[in-house]
Formats: structure tokens, sequence, C-alpha cells
């Protein structure tokens, strides 16, 4: 009887033991991932919006410009939403360039990025 009851005390420990390994690995998980998400170019700069706001990078402007290869990351978890080149797009009557993108952007809503004067970029 004896030794049954030491067998069970040891399964007892070995299974405490995988679960402590266990839970541990998931939380250096967690927390690599939380980590890795967080990081953005030292050039990001927060827009807000209605919804929280979005953090941008403005990876290079074309010589016309006209064009903008942009970044865009999530406003909460930080991670890249989409990283594409932006056309400006103006009305006939009211046409302008790029040249202060940082100072132009009033928010992105998830399709195009609303500038303060009546442009956008798309």
């Amino acid at each position: 009887l004896g030794a049954i009851f030491e067998k069970q005390i040891r399964l007892k420990y070995i299974s405490i033991l995988i679960l402590l390994l266990i839970s541990s690995c998931h939380e250096y998980k967690q927390k690599e991932n939380t980590e890795k998400a967080t990081t953005l170019p030292e050039s990001a700069f927060w827009i807000e919006n209605v919804k929280g706001g979005n953090w941008f990078v403005i990876e290079s402007v074309n010589s016309h410009k006209n064009h903008a290869l942009i970044s865009i990351y999530d406003g909460k978890n930080k991670e890249l939403i989409l990283k594409k080149r932006f056309m400006k797009i103006c009305p006939s009557d009211n046409l302008k360039f790029i040249e202060d993108l940082k100072n132009e952007i009033e928010y992105y809503d998830g399709k195009r990025i609303q500038l303060k004067d009546s442009c956008y970029l798309h």
C-alpha cells in the first residue's frame, strides 16, 4: 500500500512540473509576441481619429510630389496594416502637390488617407 501511495505522489509531482513548464512557455510566448508587435520605426508618427488612430511612416515621396510610399500601423497593437504607394487625388479646381505630408494627414479610414485640404491619398 505504501508503494502505491509513493507512486501516486510522484505522478502528482511530475504532473505539477509539466503544468508549470507548459504555462511558463506559454507566458514567454505571449510576452515575445507583445514585444514584437510594439516595435515601430523611429520615424513613425501618430494621427488620431474617431476610432483611436494610427501610426504612419512616410517611406518616400516621388519627385513629382504626387505619390508617396506609406506604411500604416494599427493604433492599438502597432502591427503593420498596410504598406502601399498612395497617389494624391484632388478636385480638378484645387490641384495641389505633396509638400509636408506629415502635417497634411488628417486620418486613415481603412481605404484612403484623408488630408486636411480637400485632397486625399488613395
